[in-house]
Order: structure tokens, then C-alpha cells, then sequence
């Protein structure tokens, strides 16, 4: 199997010849840009990014500067092929969750090596849960710390920050501070579908603050309401809820009396 064998050179080319060949498609269907995933230590970018998942000891492996070189590559193939006007967006952890681990200095280093290739880095967790924080975190934005450290580093790319986002006054800070340049949210889309309009307006006091309760990454696979919103009873019902209620077959005049 691939993951026990050291991938090749020409497999890492092949590779990212394939990310450029997807970018291009999308480009052609009217798509602006694309986003590659390379947090978490799951896709193969990540895993080279790591220093928890490489242990290579060539030019791939050890310094950041060489774990580094894949990634580029990806970029580099995407960039070639797409063109200066089709923006890179690219997602990475902020650090490795264990020491020994990648470092927040080392993805600065990684982040001015992406200047030129990647137009917005997402600074994200250590690992794939913390990135969605549940309703007993005791910080509001907790990485949102990555995105400043890459900000403040002076590196030459769109940073954005993500987790956490829902209030309209913490979007603002963390812009107003110099922290980040864009928001990244989508539980706050999920509890919010007009959050955009809400956002446009600033009506911060119409937004349904998110619980932060996690429904919406799904109760398993085999269950058939595979995703839902504690406060927005409409998300993960779209394909069931004809199964849940009966249209009228007649009108009546009903009066509630009490409350």
C-alpha cells in the first residue's frame, strides 16, 4: 500500500500535476478560485507538512524548508496552469497538537514560502475536532492566535482566521486589531442562512447565536437526520421532512387562548 512505502518523486509530480489538472476543470466551469486542504495531517500536503507524519531524511524530509517542498509543488502546478488570476486558497493547521510537532514557526517560515503561489492561508488547529469548538471551550476564537502570529510576521498573503465567528463585534475586532484579513465561518451560516444579509447590514442583534453544539457534523451514518441545528429547526431536514407532516387538506380558524 502507498502509505507504507516512501512515495516517490515522480508520484509527488504526477500528483500535483492532477491538483493543477481538478483546478483547471473548475476554472473552465466559471469557478475563480479553489481551495486545497492541507490541515490535520490527512491529505498527503499535510502529511509532508508535519513533522509528525514525515520522517523522511531526503530533501522531503527534517527542516520545514524541505517538508515544505511538496506542498509548493501543488501550488506551483496550480499556479502554472491556472494563471496569475485564479486565486489559491489554501487550509493548514497552525502547529501539531504534540512537541516535536510542527511549530507556529515553522508555518511562518511556510507561509512566506508561499508567497507568489498561494494567495489566502486559513490558519486552522492542531487536529480536526478543536477546529469546531464545542460549548464548554473556555476561549471564543481559540486560533484565532495563528492567524495574528502569520499577520504579524509580515508575510505577503491574505490570512484568514476561522472558529468561532458568529458575533458580528468579533469579526470586527479581529479585523480592526490587524489580526486577520478575512472570516472564515459555517456553523454560523447553518444557525444563521441569511448571515451574509444579516452580516451586509450589521445587524448583529438578529443573529441566532450558534450553541457550539455540534449536531451538525452528524450523529453517525447510519442515522437518517445525519446533521442538524439545535436553533435553526429546518437544517438536516431538507430530504425528511415531507416523511414529518401532512399538507392541510382543508382551512379552519383556530384562536389561542393563553401563552
Amino acid at each position: 500500500p502507498m502509505h507504507n512505502r516512501r512515495i516517490t518523486l515522480e508520484e509527488m509530480q504526477a500528483v500535483a500535476a492532477d491538483y493543477a489538472r481538478q483546478a483547471k476543470l473548475f476554472q473552465q466551469m466559471g469557478f475563480d478560485m479553489c481551495s486545497i486542504h492541507f490541515a490535520y495531517r490527512g491529505p498527503l500536503g499535510a502529511k509532508f507538512l508535519s513533522a509528525m507524519t514525515n520522517t523522511r531524511d531526503d530533501e522531503f524530509g527534517g527542516p520545514i524548508e524541505n517538508r515544505a517542498k511538496f506542498p509548493l509543488m501543488v501550488y506551483k502546478a496550480v499556479r502554472d496552469t491556472c494563471g496569475g488570476d485564479f486565486l489559491i486558497e489554501t487550509l493548514v493547521s497552525g502547529e501539531d497538537p504534540v512537541p516535536g510537532g510542527t511549530t507556529l514557526e515553522d508555518i511562518i517560515k511556510f507561509a512566506k514560502m508561499c508567497e507568489g503561489y498561494v494567495d489566502i492561508m486559513q490558519l486552522r488547529a492542531p487536529d480536526l475536532d478543536p477546529n469546531h469548538p464545542i460549548n464548554y471551550c473556555l476561549e471564543e476564537t481559540p486560533w484565532l492566535k495563528y492567524a495574528a502570529a502569520v499577520k504579524e510576521s509580515g508575510a505577503r498573503l491574505t490570512v484568514e482566521t476561522v472558529a468561532g465567528f458568529t458575533n458580528l463585534d468579533t469579526c470586527e475586532r479581529a479585523i480592526a486589531e490587524g489580526k486577520a484579513d478575512l472570516i472564515g465561518a459555517a456553523r454560523a451560516w447553518i444557525s444563521n442562512p441569511n448571515y451574509g444579509e444579516l452580516v451586509q447590514e450589521g445587524r448583529s442583534e438578529d443573529i441566532i447565536p450558534c450553541l457550539r453544539c455540534n449536531k451538525c457534523h452528524g450523529r453517525g451514518r447510519h442515522d437518517v437526520m445525519t446533521t442538524v441545528c439545535s436553533v435553526n429547526p429546518k437544517f438536516g431536514f431538507e430530504a425528511v421532512d415531507r416523511y414529518l407532516y401532512s399538507e392541510p387538506t382543508g382551512v379552519k380558524s383556530i384562536a389561542v387562548i393563553g401563552g
